[in-house]
């Protein structure tokens, strides 16, 4: 019987390493129906993309690349509250029993749950969110970083260069203020 299970993250932006721990995932767990959920945070240098971004750019780096990965956007918790995320995160995505967790943060936060919680490594070659960004804001070739499908969603909308236009913020989304809701 397949079993949902969710990769939460911050995915600005998803880049190599993410697919590297992707395809992993997607081998090693052929019987799950994966979701990549993303918070819904305010935008900074540390977090440029919006979480609509996001997905739109995850999901068509997933079609690309064939993969059959859905996304989901979630509100995140201020502060953390384990139960809370837990049910906020059953309302997007419901019945999920399987936990991904490559930051530090998500794995504590589900520890606890009674969830299959997996914990992967970073690839060998170091590639970070910060590391894309940081080239972003420097003007250096930050595209070999990300698939190209993320490249091509980025450049198209002028966003690597909007994170020259926003505050510098080193918040965890985990731990930020909550974003404004447009009525």
């Amino acid at each position: 019987m397949r079993q949902t299970a969710i990769w939460p993250g911050r995915f600005q932006p998803f880049h190599h390493g993410h697919m590297y721990n992707l395809l992993g995932i997607l081998e090693g767990y052929q019987d799950v129906e994966l979701y990549i959920v993303v918070p819904i945070i305010e935008l900074t240098q540390q977090n440029p993309f919006t979480a609509a971004e996001r997905v739109e750019m995850i999901d068509r780096c997933m079609s690309c690349a064939g993969l059959a990965v859905k996304t989901a956007q979630f509100l995140p918790v201020n502060p953390v509250d384990s139960r809370l995320a837990h049910l906020r995160l059953q309302d997007v995505v419901p019945g999920y029993k399987v936990v991904f967790a490559g930051e530090e943060e998500s794995y504590r936060i589900f520890r606890d749950g009674n969830y299959q919680l997996v914990r992967f490594d970073p690839p060998a070659e170091r590639i970070s969110g910060s590391i894309v960004r940081r080239q972003m804001l420097d003007g250096q070739n930050w595209r070999q970083l990300v698939p190209q499908a993320i490249a091509d969603y980025i450049e198209e909308r002028g966003l690597d260069r909007r994170i020259h236009h926003l505050p510098d913020g080193n918040k965890h989304p985990w731990q930020g203020r909550m974003p404004e809701l447009d009525h």
